[in-house]
């Protein structure tokens, strides 16, 4: 193997003698520092700017065997982003040789043998056994001038390249051109994005299940683009040296068309229905269109668009979409009678609203908790009579030392859970612990869903057998000056259903109550030392034995209501006059 004449060797011959003199000062002084480094048990790194540039001024000293980071080329001072850094190609001084790799492993060599290459070491690598101790090594850093990406603008799917193009420094934040920027303008349309092809892998920006942004040379009638938007900023689209077109999507600046149909195979009626895009807009309801079907009751609408052919769906994790048929382990998502739609469709195009229909009957699931699986048990609610759910104990359902506060509700089709709104109760995506709306035990259920569906009722107790009246789930709010019956009885009937005793707990404050307090069996009552309940109308009692509920028979003895007790607190009667 040759040996490649060092640096110093080919510099002498060129400059002379002052030179001459000038590198065997350098050459004691390397000698100095060598023997230091190698008493100390270190080496030193040296860097260059490309292989043609002097060592910088900046070093890096590494323990022998202790993993050290080296300098980044952005630290140093070398980055720039008209080239693209490939690698530091290394060398050791102490005998002018490089690191190769080839068919037989990495080595080192003084010039490179046929079959191999030199190894590179990654940019801010780590080292720690490189060269002995006491030896110099070299970076040199290796760069690659095909450093940009070019953007084409198109102004619709299938138009030729406009003139105006992006160049963009891979991995360095360039603005794109906007459709204004190019002349695409139109008076008559919208821009929505840019539909984004790299020509390098032949691949599309698409949406993944969850929004985001993926690239796929899979694509057909189903696929999702992501759509780019205007003026975007773009670094790392595709790699240096490629191409990536832009395809300007645009829908046009009127509306679409809604017609209605009163079942799958049934005619659109006469009647239709248009929507601006981008506006909410209320559909017309079945009652308004005169569509029915005997006694069934209205479910929704399966809703289709002419212009891609695609049905609107619900996908297996619940997500949903637009597909040509109903995916697998999915469904057709319905839109409820007389919803409110704004981008349904693009401008120009025509949408389809066939009616669902169901037994004016919907189904109740019981859970233990929203942990648990539903109870075997379904009970069918008839929304024209209503009908009584079952009660924990019916189901079997009890959690030691917790007590019962009622069920929420949560729909199996759109998972929107019951809530309590401002005109009452109402179905939301999303809940508080303030909002959620619980439905007592046995309580009569009617209107509280849509034909045809499912609501899953999961049970939702206390902690330790303690009820706080102020809890969300009661509702009382003492110190507002407003009727606090309503609350505090509500936790009074929890005994009815527990079959633990119970304690019903008013912390400090004033609590107003219209009407007498109804108690019940294996209840404690536990007033703070400064709770106050006030009556609000003496000619009520303030406190007695619970009613009878629908079903039940006067009880005595033993088994009458028993298990009482009152602690704490103040009663104030507001007595005025003594008849």
């Amino acid at each position: 193997m040759h040996r490649v004449r060092c640096i110093g060797q080919t510099m002498k011959k060129k400059t002379g003698l002052l030179l001459l003199a000038l590198l065997f000062v350098f050459a004691g002084l390397s000698a100095v520092v060598t023997a230091a480094a190698a008493d100390s048990g270190v080496f030193v790194v040296y860097y260059h700017a490309d292989l043609n540039a002097a060592a910088s001024g900046t070093t890096t000293t590494v323990t022998y065997q202790v993993s050290t980071k080296t300098k980044t080329v952005e630290e140093l001072g070398f980055a720039s982003k008209e080239k693209r850094f490939l690698g530091w190609r290394i060398y050791r001084e102490k005998d002018q040789t490089w690191r190769v790799k080839g068919p037989d492993g990495e080595g080192w060599a003084q010039t490179l043998p046929t079959g191999y290459s030199y190894v590179t070491y990654g940019n801010g690598c780590s080292v720690a056994g490189t060269v002995f101790p006491g030896e110099n090594v070299h970076f040199y850093a290796t760069w690659d001038d095909v450093v940009k990406f070019t953007i084409r603008y198109h102004d619709h799917d299938n138009y030729p390249p406009a003139g105006s193009t992006t160049e963009v420094y891979y991995g360095y934040s360039t603005p794109t051109l906007t459709y204004q920027q190019i002349g695409f303008n139109d008076a008559n349309r919208t821009f929505r994005g840019w539909k984004v092809y790299r020509e390098y892998d032949k691949s599309w920006a698409v949406k993944t299940a969850d929004g985001g942004m993926t690239w796929s040379s899979n694509v057909n009638a189903d696929t999702q683009y992501y759509l780019y938007p205007n003026g975007d900023t773009v670094a790392k689209t595709a790699p240096a040296g490629t191409v990536v077109h832009f395809y300007g999507q645009w829908i046009d600046s009127t509306g679409f068309t809604i017609k209605f149909h009163p079942s799958d195979s049934a005619a659109a009626v006469s009647r239709t229905q248009s929507v601006t895009y981008g506006v909410n807009t209320k559909t017309y309801t079945s009652d308004e269109l005169g569509i029915t079907n005997g006694t069934l009751a209205m479910k929704g609408w399966k809703v289709y668009r002419e212009s891609d052919k695609k049905w609107r769906v619900l996908y297996a994790d619940g997500s949903e979409g637009w597909a040509s048929s109903v995916p697998s382990g999915g469904s057709y998502q319905l839109y409820g009678d007389g919803c409110y739609v704004a981008a349904t469709a693009y401008a120009g195009d025509t949408v389809h609203f066939y009616a669902q229909w169901a037994e004016n009957t919907f189904f109740v699931k019981y859970h233990r908790d929203e942990d648990a699986a539903a109870h075997s048990t379904v009970t069918t609610v008839d929304k024209v009579n209503g009908t009584k759910i079952l009660s924990v104990a019916e189901l079997g359902f009890r959690k030691d030392s917790c007590i019962f506060l009622g069920w929420k509700a949560q729909k199996e089709r759109t998972g929107e859970w019951l809530i309590r709104g401002a005109s009452g109760r109402e179905w939301s995506k999303t809940y508080t612990d303030d909002n959620i709306a619980l439905i007592s035990d046995k309580e009569w259920l009617r209107d509280t869903s849509g034909a045809g569906e499912t609501v899953h009722l999961y049970a939702v107790w206390t902690e330790d057998g303690v009820i706080d009246v102020t809890i969300t789930e009661i509702g009382a709010k003492p110190n507002d000056g407003k009727d606090d019956y309503a609350a505090i009885q509500k936790a009074l009937n929890l005994a009815r259903s527990s079959t633990n005793p119970i304690i019903v707990y008013l912390p400090a404050g004033e609590y107003h109550i219209s009407r007498d307090l109804g108690i019940y069996s294996d209840t404690t009552l536990w007033l703070d030392d400064n709770a106050v309940i006030i009556r609000t109308d003496d000619r009520c009692p303030m406190l007695r034995n619970g009613t009878l509920q629908a079903g039940e028979t006067a009880k005595g003895g033993y088994e009458a209501i028993h298990n009482l007790v009152i602690r704490g607190g103040n009663w104030d009667g507001k007595v005025t006059s003594k008849d």
